[in-house]
């Protein structure tokens, strides 16, 4: 069922309520896109799941490696135990390679090093206070802020290296450099 209504995280609506009951409740397969059917004592709820903030250990190694992420057993990737749509990639030290074309809720950088051959597209929020954001020599690859996401980038220097940064959403630039290495470009969409 498509209510036509895109949850957000830590929504929570009563479905049914009920001062008494008889029998057991059986939930079956949830028919609304983006909620949790959750039973409790005298109500069913749908419910939006709080979004799940992922942080890299600090290692050198693949995005799609769940070990490699902190405090994300609960994200549903792909693959699950990574970030994905729902939540926020947390990145302040160690290496992370885009071993497959990602699409992430937020992105936190303060430091470390993101490279990969492969796009990334985030959908929410994109926090950009340090570290380096790379690209394998070859076609280009693209950081995608997309349409109704926003960016802010302050801190220190940050480089850009052989990787595009398209622009589709807003974007906030308070202090810090951007160095544009190899190639490197920035792409803003016009609203």
């Amino acid at each position: 069922i498509d209510a036509g209504y895109t949850p957000s995280p830590g929504d929570v609506f009563d479905f049914v309520t009920y001062a008494s009951r008889t029998g057991t409740i059986t939930l079956g397969v949830n028919p609304y896109s983006g909620f949790s059917l959750i039973h409790q004592a005298t109500r069913v709820r749908l419910a939006q799941a709080a979004a799940t903030t992922c942080t890299w250990n600090g290692s050198t190694g693949p995005w799609s490696d769940p070990a490699r992420w902190v405090d994300c057993s609960a994200a549903v990737g792909p693959p699950g135990g990574t970030p994905g749509p729902a939540e926020t990639a947390v990145i302040t030290a160690g290496t992370v390679t885009l071993d497959f074309p990602v699409v992430v809720g937020g992105l936190d950088m303060t430091g470390g090093v993101l490279n990969g051959a492969n796009d990334l597209n985030i959908v929410n929020s994109f926090n950009w206070t340090g570290g380096r954001i790379e690209a394998p020599a070859g076609p280009a690859q693209t950081l995608i802020l997309q349409t109704g996401a926003s960016a802010l980038l302050s801190g220190g220097q940050k480089v850009l290296d052989r990787r595009q940064f398209g622009i589709n959403g807003s974007l906030i630039w308070t202090t810090g450099l951007i160095e544009l290495a190899n190639g490197a470009g920035i792409q803003i969409s016009p609203t």
